[in-house]
């Protein structure tokens, strides 16, 4: 993979987090009654809502300060958002779904990070710098 392939796909990365973060937080502020009555079960929505764009900025950060930056981005977008859940009719703010945030956060990094150190080694590629 090419110094260039590998910028596009960390770009592609960086809108990929932005995109699946809104969508996640604009899901979780739908009241309540306008959900579908079948819907896989809410945790597994928290894990991954927040687990994929945690993936993605993780991906698609430099290490140090920007994987910090992108980390705190994700959470506090999980913490404002269930927080925001009091005020929107039908939902509940849940421990459980912070909890299931959280979880789903860790494993995104983790799967990104894993990847990013992947691909650069498949491109030949030094460290990124932060």
């Amino acid at each position: 993979m090419s110094p260039r392939s590998l910028e596009m796909l960390l770009r592609l990365a960086r809108l990929g987090a932005a995109v699946s973060l809104t969508a996640t937080v604009a899901g979780m502020l739908v009241p309540g009654h306008s959900l579908p009555q079948e819907m896989p079960p809410d945790l597994l929505l928290h894990f991954l809502g927040f687990g994929v764009p945690a993936m993605f900025a993780s991906l698609a950060s430099r290490g140090g300060r920007s994987l910090f930056h992108a980390i705190a981005i994700v959470a506090l977008a999980a913490l404002v958002s269930e927080a925001a859940q009091w005020l929107v009719p039908g939902r509940t703010v849940s421990v459980l779904d912070l909890a299931a945030d959280a979880v789903g956060i860790a494993c995104g990094v983790c799967l990104g990070r894993m990847a990013q150190l992947l691909l650069l080694g498949l491109a030949g590629a030094p460290r990124l710098q932060s």
